[in-house]
């Protein structure tokens, strides 16, 4: 499994694209206990969290499946704001009941 992580700059914050992809030769099923694919999680440069996704968000409590065959791609999108201007480490992880891939990025907001 590969992970890419993309963010665009937008006004007063971020829009993050989260990529899955099966690079392995057998299909993969993610199981979850809620609606809730992903987690965001923005830190500034003291480290402190400054934003996270599932805050002040209600998931429905449902089962569900996330199935990726050989070479299919799953690309999650999100948008954090507001942030103020400073540097940020970002972490995406899916919220698997198994492997819970990651990815990680800096940006700046001017």
């Amino acid at each position: 499994m590969t992970t890419v992580l993309q963010t665009t700059a937008i006004e007063n914050g971020i829009k993050l694209f989260f990529t899955l992809k099966n690079t392995t030769e057998d299909a993969i099923t993610y199981t979850f206990n809620t609606s809730q694919r992903f987690e965001v999680e923005v830190k500034n440069s003291e480290g402190t969290t400054v934003y996270r996704y599932s805050t002040h968000r209600m998931f429905t409590q449902v089962l569900g499946k996330l199935n990726l065959d050989k070479n299919e791609e799953k690309t999650f999108e999100a948008t954090v704001t507001p942030l103020k201007p400073g540097d940020y480490i970002i972490r995406v992880w899916l919220t698997a009941n198994e492997d819970q891939p990651e990815a990680r990025s800096h940006f700046s907001i001017n």
